[in-house]
């Protein structure tokens, strides 16, 4: 991999139709020819190629060669975008609706109904809240199809979800971990959604769950942990060997003193494509490609993070076509191309 650009002042990238576009400073901007596409922005979503455009007045969405405002106040976090519709629940003339926008149509609804913001939804009349209790219900007539709390699932005390369930396959896929830090009781488990049952649970598979290629992977520190949802069958991956050339000494002269920084990856900002992982470094400047399948090292590099005096970190990691993707805290946006077949 080669470095071949550096963007300065961005603070969130994607990809719409099929070309870069970021938010630099205010500005939507689209590349390669720099089109602003919007001035005064927030915040901005891209999901299915529709893009959806945040500011303290409205929400516009960009989707079908067609383009829609929704003026109100709302937030890009509390709605869903799926391949079907748009939803978000928000204030206009002061009133709170939840607001549906047909993809196909460009045809909105609202609904004087109040529920919950949901946490994650599962298709337009179906979706989940995780709170001490998991509850799957209709986001518009309020509707519960079943409700389970957290402690009727595990047998101990201040459970929670950690990190973000991930639902495939009609199987909803969460960690538990002990909140306090009391004990370090934790256990993964798998409910069927349709029936409540619980088909899977382990005490050894589990962490920041994230799902790449139908399968879900766990990593920390130099180990990852890859599970197959339809078998269960989990395949445990030890890096130490492999990684440790990315282990560092850190000189301090003041103390006259060595200290070993070992590498971690970072358990939430990574890739995987085509059964390689492309990784970055918890709390510091690192990144790399692996070849999970031959357990091989293929690539790292150190970027230089000018984020002033906070520790510096990868924010964001995308891999389109040849080219690698990284944001860092010091809202650089880092371009490389690949300069040979990975």
């Amino acid at each position: 991999m080669k470095l071949i650009n550096r963007l300065e002042n961005i603070f969130s990238f994607d990809f719409f139709n099929k070309e870069l576009v970021f938010l630099q400073e205010s500005k939507l901007i689209l590349q390669p020819e720099g089109l602003v596409i919007e001035e005064n922005v927030s915040s901005f979503l891209v999901k299915n190629n529709n893009l959806i455009t945040n500011n303290t007045n409205q929400i516009k969405l960009y989707f079908s060669g067609k383009s829609i405002n929704l003026e109100g106040t709302f937030r890009l976090a509390n709605g869903f975008l799926t391949d079907e519709f748009y939803f978000n629940i928000g204030k206009i003339n002061k009133e709170r609706k939840t607001y549906v926008i047909n993809l196909e149509s460009g045809e909105i609804n609202d609904f004087t109904s109040k529920p919950y913001y949901p946490h994650q939804i599962l298709k337009k009349d179906r979706a989940f809240i995780f709170s001490h209790r998991i509850e799957f219900y209709n986001p518009f007539s309020g509707e519960v199809f079943w409700s389970k709390d957290i402690s009727e699932l595990h047998k101990s005390t201040n459970n929670e979800i950690y990190g973000n369930p991930q639902i495939i396959n009609n199987r909803l896929f969460f960690f538990l971990f002990d909140s306090s830090h009391q004990t370090n009781e934790h256990i993964t488990l798998c409910l069927d959604i349709e029936t409540e049952e619980i088909l899977w649970r382990s005490e050894s598979f589990g962490g920041w769950l994230t799902t790449f290629e139908d399968k879900i992977y766990a990593i920390k520190d130099k180990q990852i942990q890859i599970l197959n949802p339809e078998t269960f069958e989990v395949t445990n991956l030890d890096l130490h060997e492999q990684l440790s050339e990315l282990d560092k000494q850190l000189y301090k002269p003041e103390d006259q003193m060595t200290w070993q920084v070992p590498f971690s990856f970072s358990n939430s900002t990574y890739v995987i494509k085509n059964n390689h992982l492309y990784f970055t470094q918890e709390k510091n400047n690192a990144l790399g490609i692996i070849d999970l399948q031959a357990k091989k090292l293929l690539w790292h590099s150190d970027i230089e993070i000018n984020s002033g005096g906070i520790i510096p970190i990868i924010t964001d990691i995308k891999v389109y076509d040849t080219r690698l993707y990284i944001l860092d805290s010091g809202n650089t946006l880092h371009i490389f191309e690949k300069d040979e077949i990975i």
